[in-house]
């Protein structure tokens, strides 16, 4: 998000001072950001899942291996 929101204000700060153009372009500078977030949480419930499953499968391996024990 920090690497987004650096790229956005960055090319804001650059078309606004060094290229002379409307101060309209630090509204842009929220787009990266938005783009960002907008994938990052859409992807939350694939991690979620995966998380679930590695969960499962560490949980069955030790009680496989406690079983296992007696």
């Amino acid at each position: 998000m920090a690497a987004a929101a650096a790229v956005g204000f960055g090319t804001g700060g650059y078309m606004k001072f060094v290229k002379g153009q409307n101060i309209l372009w630090f509204g842009a500078a929220f787009l990266p950001l938005a783009i960002t977030g907008t994938v990052m949480y859409n992807r939350q419930d694939e991690i979620a899942k995966a998380n679930a499953y590695r969960y499962i499968i560490a949980k069955r391996a030790a009680t496989a291996e406690h079983e296992g024990k007696a």
